[in-house]
């Protein structure tokens, strides 16, 4: 049976134990992960980044493509706009609110159960992207648009509808890259702000100072981007520090069919850039939005779905 409500903050007050110090992060996979999460937990802490092969089945892929084709068919002039000129689109907002199929890609993943111990909490589907096309985005951190409350309690979850690889633009990651130190947050906010006066949510200058900052950061520790070779039906799931992005595509008419689900514990808060620059004590310690109870996880209740942050569609106004 599902079931709406709003919940209380699953972890308030708590940090991550994933960014606890390195050796506590250690102690605590040792004595508390199962068995056969061990390796995943550990290639968390260690590298940032973990893969999940076969998490979700061929048939589930193949529901949630053809579930997506026919939304944009039922619903062409919507779609139509967003398009680029193969005919591939990038960067649909929600989805899943529309279509079971793509639900079935987090709920039925067997990734969930990893998930769910490094929260040490009930995961919860906050958002999600759906990419027909590699997303060539340079490499940055989530954390700025993603800042929960307490912080930290984000991780990306990406499934692979088809192969991902060079040749159709796939995940580059920086192992290791969310170990560094978090820039100073104040000097960078000061560079455009007085003292006193918060950040914008949106505010695109912040986002690329911030970015560039962590690649001088990266490019200092000696590190290097490394690009995924990554499966349909694998789930890639990366800690909220780590810097990725995705590669330069070789093959422009390709496809890359992919979900990325953006997932919290039930009851955190999230915020963007005023929330990243501004002191945890004056944010919401709740969520303000509803939950739906969807068996081994939450979803968050939203009202719409966007397509190309360009067309905003009310759920009852969308074809299905």
């Amino acid at each position: 049976m599902f079931f709406r409500k709003k919940s209380g903050n699953l972890v308030k007050g708590k940090t991550p134990w994933y960014c606890a110090p390195i050796e506590k992060q250690r102690e605590f996979v040792k004595t508390n992960a199962p068995q056969d999460l061990r390796i995943w937990a550990e290639q968390f802490i260690e590298e940032g980044v973990v893969v999940v092969e076969q998490s979700v089945s061929q048939i589930m892929i193949d529901e949630a493509l053809a579930g997506f084709s026919k939304l944009v068919a039922d619903n062409k002039e919507a779609f139509s706009s967003a398009a680029d000129a193969q005919g591939n689109y990038a960067r649909l907002i929600n989805l899943h609110l529309v279509l079971p199929q793509m639900q079935k890609l987090y709920f039925e993943n067997k990734a969930l159960r990893l998930l769910e111990f490094l929260f040490q909490a009930r995961p919860a589907l906050y958002t999600s992207l759906y990419f027909q096309r590699g997303s060539t985005q340079p490499l940055h951190r989530d954390t700025p648009f993603f800042t929960t409350n307490p912080r930290q309690y984000y991780v990306g979850f990406w499934v692979a509808l088809e192969d991902a690889t060079m040749r159709n633009g796939t995940l580059q990651v920086v192992r290791g890259g969310h170990l560094l130190p978090e820039l100073d947050l104040n000097a960078l906010a000061l560079t455009k702000y007085e003292v006193g006066q918060g950040v914008a949510a949106f505010d695109m200058d912040m986002w690329k100072s911030y970015q560039a900052g962590m690649m001088e950061s990266v490019e200092a520790a000696g590190l290097k981007p490394e690009p995924l070779d990554i499966k349909a039906g694998s789930t890639v799931l990366w800690h909220p520090h780590l810097p990725h992005g995705g590669t330069p595509i070789v093959d422009k008419g390709s496809t890359r069919n992919s979900l990325v689900v953006h997932t919290t514990p039930k009851g955190v808060p999230v915020g963007h850039q005023d929330a990243f620059y501004g002191r945890d004590e004056d944010r919401p310690i709740e969520a303000s939005w509803s939950y739906r109870n969807m068996g081994p996880a939450e979803m968050v209740e939203h009202g719409q779905i966007d397509i190309g942050h360009n067309t905003t569609i009310l759920l009852e106004n969308v074809v299905v």
